[in-house]
């Protein structure tokens, strides 16, 4: 798959480092596999890194993200073209 122009992508992200990351992992395990993502939060239930953002408000994009429950073990995996 190639990647879409108006995608902006972590420093070093690696499609085949994000294919190894799966439900359970701890993000300490995470965070030796990635590179640094491009954003980390919280909210009340569940936190995210991103990996992949628009290049405009409005532009499509892969999206790359990886959601962590409160204990920062991974839930899900995002991996997906979004059209905005």
């Amino acid at each position: 798959m190639s990647p879409f122009s108006g995608t902006i992508w972590a420093k070093g992200f690696s499609e085949s480092a994000f294919s190894k990351i799966s439900p359970g992992m701890t993000k300490t395990v995470v965070d030796k596999i990635m590179c640094a993502p491009l954003s980390y939060d919280c909210g009340p239930d569940i936190c995210g890194s991103s990996y992949s953002k628009q290049d405009t408000p409005t532009a499509d994009y892969d999206r790359r993200w990886i959601r962590y429950d409160l204990t920062e073990k991974v839930i899900e995996t995002i991996r997906e073209f979004y059209i905005d």
